[in-house]
C-alpha cells in the first residue's frame, strides 16, 4: 500500500490535535505519530513516488517536524534509491 500526501497531512493534523504544537514542534513528530509506519509504506514505494509524495507535505504549514522524523528514519535505509534521494534537494532541506 502507497501513502499519500493528504493522509501524511491527516496524521500530522491528528496529532497536532491529540497532543498540541508544543510536543509536536517541540518533542518531535516522532513522538507523537507512528513515523515508523509512514516509513514502511514509503518504502514500498519508487524514488518519483516518495519524492512526490513528500515534497506535496513539504507544501503543509506544519510540514517540517514530520519532514524530519521520516527522513531521519530514512537514513539507514540499505537500499540504492536511498543514496539518490538524499541527494535531492527536498531531503537535503529537512535532512
Amino acid at each position: 500500500m502507497s501513502i499519500t500526501a493528504k493522509e501524511c497531512i491527516k496524521r500530522i493534523d491528528e496529532a497536532l490535535k491529540e497532543f498540541g504544537r508544543y510536543s509536536y514542534y517541540d518533542k518531535g513528530a516522532d513522538e507523537v505519530m507512528d513515523i515508523p509506519d509512514v516509513v514502511l509504506e514509503l518504502k514500498g514505494m519508487t524514488k518519483d513516488e516518495i519524492l512526490s509524495v513528500l515534497t506535496e507535505v513539504s507544501k503543509y504549514e506544519h510540514a517540517k517536524p514530520f519532514l524530519c522524523a521520516v527522513i531521519g528514519s530514512l537514513d539507514d535505509w540499505k537500499n540504492p534509491m536511498a543514496e539518490e534521494l538524499f541527494e535531492s534537494e527536498l531531503f537535503q532541506k529537512y535532512y
